[in-house]
């Protein structure tokens, strides 16, 4: 039937009735055979005389009794202690039913089997963790929210490998095997570049086994979007980049989008496809897309590093990053 008030506990523990003590004159600390929460819960009485409570004795951690001054002792159980709260009762939520509360604050772990599911955020402290129970700083999320993650994420995307600033001219820029190797078989390069002469062109060379390619192996192709200019050619020592020459004027240069495929494949040849934008100062930009490939013969070459560099003097300044291509 119905009734008012909370819900009944799910089990009941009966109180022992008493406990009993034998004084001896020193021992002022007795440990009790039932947990109490306050001095009133229990009545006391030594030598036949009730104590007072907090005055006589007090109760700390639930089980100690201590006495303001140590019992007498008198032969036999002189210290007897009534435990006046007859039942406690205790609520146990049942396992196979779900909980619901408006808040809750926990101190300790939180283990379970099941989905988390919330309709709010999550919300972890500052420089917190977030992982598994082997990794379990699989993403460190900072004060400012900038996530980190302790290793690549899996599945279709694309994975920054380098991204450096070229602030002082070098002859040529290599992209070493610490970034392209077996780890993928696709990258994107973007580079930004300024050449230290006038009126060149880009080209680009593979390193095979750690050593740079020298020899008539590459086949390329380069098509301005808005003219008629065009090149192609299949038995050169290197990749042209472009159909027209870039200058060394500020703001001149030209801007690469180039993506690599079949990197360690055996079966097909390494091949890029890609784009170039080319500033000149008072002309219209050029915009040319271009591609080529290892010819058939060198199939078989497995690469592992990138060499850009220009027809004639130095890269006076640039920017190249370079990302690996998830399959």
């Amino acid at each position: 039937m119905a009734y008012i008030g909370n819900a009944a506990p799910s089990r009941f523990v009966s109180n022992r009735a008493a406990s009993v003590y034998s004084g001896d004159g020193s021992t002022v600390a007795f440990t009790l055979e039932q947990v109490v929460t306050q001095d009133e819960d229990v009545l006391v009485s030594v030598d036949g005389v009730i104590q007072e409570p907090s005055v006589a004795y007090a109760v700390s951690s639930g089980t100690t009794l201590t006495f303001t001054a140590a019992p007498s002792s008198n032969a036999g159980n002189n210290i007897f202690v009534y435990y006046l709260a007859s039942q406690t009762g205790t609520v146990g939520h049942p396992s196979n039913q779900a909980l619901s509360a408006t808040n809750g604050t926990f101190t300790g772990a939180i283990t379970g089997g099941g989905v988390l599911t919330t309709g709010g955020n999550i919300v972890i402290p500052n420089a917190g963790n977030i992982g598994s129970a082997s990794d379990t700083d699989a993403m460190a999320i900072s004060s400012s929210g900038v996530v980190t993650f302790s290793q690549a994420p899996v599945g279709a995307g694309m994975d920054l490998l380098l991204d450096t600033t070229i602030s002082s001219a070098v002859a040529q820029f290599d992209i070493t095997s610490t970034h392209i190797n077996s780890t993928h078989d696709s990258y994107f390069i973007y580079a930004d570049l300024l050449p230290a002469t006038d009126d060149v062109f880009l080209k680009t060379q593979v390193f095979v086994g750690g050593s740079i390619q020298t020899g008539d192996i590459y086949g390329s192709e380069a098509a301005a979007k808005s003219s008629s200019s065009y090149f192609n050619d299949n038995d050169e020592n290197h990749f042209k980049m472009s159909v027209n020459n870039v200058g060394n004027a500020a703001g001149e240069g030209g801007t690469w989008w180039l993506n690599l495929h079949n990197v360690n494949k055996t079966d097909k040849g390494f091949c890029y496809a890609g784009d170039v934008h080319m500033y000149a100062t008072g002309a219209q930009p050029t915009a040319v897309t271009i591609g080529g490939a290892l010819i058939v013969a060198n199939r078989a070459n497995v690469v592992n590093g990138y060499r850009l560099f220009f027809s004639s003097g130095n890269i006076a300044s640039g920017v190249v990053r370079v990302y690996g291509i998830r399959t």
